[in-house]
């Protein structure tokens, strides 16, 4: 045990034989992060403009008829009104 300790304490690596020193890549591996900012951007603005076409054309449109067709009827319930007044007024 004496000896091992002895070996220990002389030999920075005892356990161990490193195979090669770590060292630092010279190129970065992975992609870059302001490429995927860009295209994450660029993918967002598309979809959100995709979503406001879709939604401006599909749903506007039925709400516009519907609303277009509530105001015929109104028009033509207040011409009727506009009318009957008309004769009451040239009866009277």
């Amino acid at each position: 045990q004496t000896k091992e300790k002895m070996l220990a304490s002389v030999h920075k690596n005892y356990l161990f034989d490193v195979i090669q020193a770590p060292t630092r890549p010279i190129l970065k591996s992975e992609p870059s992060r302001a490429l995927i900012c860009v295209l994450g951007t660029l993918f967002g603005a598309m979809l959100a403009l995709a979503l406001w076409l879709v939604d401006h054309n599909l749903l506007d449109s039925r709400v516009s008829r519907k609303v277009t067709g509530q105001a015929d009827l109104i028009r033509e319930k207040l011409s009727v009104q506009i009318k009957n007044a008309k004769d009451l007024v040239t009866k009277a």
